[in-house]
């Protein structure tokens, strides 16, 4: 778990308003992939889903490796 103390942006959490976030890495329920949360620290509320792998760079990685053009 990653937490942000300095919250540059002020942004307040959409139901309790307060100014503290954490990133939380967490498998949902039935599936096979990992993600990160984006919540707040003091009622947990989700303020966003971000996909664990980034998934452009390891594309870009393999058509590299294969010799493809993506911009093609």
């Amino acid at each position: 778990m990653t937490m942000f103390k300095t919250n540059y942006s002020f942004s307040k959490c959409p139901k309790c308003e307060q100014t503290g976030f954490e990133l939380v890495e967490d498998t949902p329920y039935k599936s096979e992939y990992k993600m990160w949360y984006l919540r707040c620290m003091s009622c947990k509320t989700l303020v966003t889903a971000l996909e664990y792998y980034d998934i452009n760079s390891r594309l870009e990685k393999l058509a590299r490796a294969l010799r493809i053009d993506l911009n093609a």
